[in-house]
């Protein structure tokens, strides 16, 4: 199973003179995503009694039916992120203090379900605030002990921060204990001060050496850096509406395509390219989730 636990929330974008509000939340995302790729998952976060954490139910049972556990926070409101579009390129900012994403109750997820081997996703929002690294660190210290497999996609909001240093400082210890680590070329290159995405992956991979790395290159595809080989995979150029969310489609499908696999480099090949696929066809609608139906109405 994959489980992702982290923020869910509600993306206000702001596009020209349109504004409109989506479900959002990297670590959602990706287990959408993971379960369009075939994968079992569970996805866990908190929301607020208010009417966007109400809406966020809703959407959570249309994508995720029996497979989303969302708490609720009386005390708090749900987190809302401001999404500026600008040619299908995003800029963030956050209605987010005090807010339910990062007072996840940690003793409320069911740790009894964790196989060991099972895959747990953990969302970097919290990295930001000081209890959300406090009960992101109690998670970890769970699924370690159970025998999970620790993966982070590595999402930067700069703007949660005092500064770049700051930010690569909360994430550099969760980088630490994770098995399985994703950057953008961009993240990477702060994430180890350089300039260059072919030095930044190099040094990666010195760093890390018994960690799998996987790098988006935007239209160059991706790479996965395992056991000291490099691994490339390229994509198809696509025209993106808008970007939001194509990352986490891109992850979700390639730990779905790796879960329960030897990590051959024949296997992730195949993964990157699957998700290279996810993350293009993801920028061609609007929205970090793909657009489906609603459900029939049963008479």
């Amino acid at each position: 199973m994959i489980w992702s636990i982290g923020e869910i929330l509600a993306d206000m974008v702001l596009d020209g003179e349109d504004c409109r509000v989506n479900a959002g939340g990297a670590p959602f995302n990706a287990a959408v995503a993971a379960r369009d790729a075939g994968a079992e998952v569970l996805f866990l976060g908190r929301v607020g009694c208010d009417l966007l954490g109400d809406g966020l139910a809703s959407v959570a049972d249309r994508y995720l039916p029996e497979s989303a556990i969302l708490q609720r926070d009386h005390a708090r409101g749900t987190t809302v992120a401001v999404v500026s579009l600008s040619e299908g390129e995003r800029s963030f900012a956050f209605c987010r203090q005090n807010t339910a994403d990062y007072h996840l109750d940690v003793a409320e997820i069911p740790f009894d379900r964790l196989s060991r081997g099972d895959m747990v996703n953990l969302g970097t929002l919290a990295f930001s605030e000081p209890e959300g690294v406090e009960n992101m660190r109690r998670l970890v210290a769970e699924v370690k002990a159970r025998g999970g497999i620790l993966c982070m996609d590595v999402n930067f909001r700069q703007s949660l921060f005092e500064g770049k240093v700051d930010m690569v400082s909360a994430f550099r210890p969760f980088a630490e204990v994770c098995d399985v680590i994703k950057f953008s070329d961009d993240e990477l290159k702060i994430f180890v001060d350089v300039d260059d995405s072919e030095v930044a992956m190099s040094i990666a991979a010195e760093r890390y050496p018994s960690k799998t790395i996987v790098v988006t290159l935007g239209e160059a595809g991706s790479a996965c850096i395992c056991r000291g080989h490099m691994i490339r995979v390229g994509a198809s150029k696509v025209t993106p509406l808008d970007t939001t969310g194509a990352g986490d489609a891109f992850w979700g499908t390639f730990l779905a395509n790796i879960q329960s696999k030897e990590w051959s480099d024949e296997a992730l090949r195949e993964a990157l390219r699957l998700a290279n696929i996810a993350g293009g066809e993801a920028v061609k609608h609007f929205g970090a989730l793909r657009p489906i139906k609603p459900y029939s109405i049963q008479r």
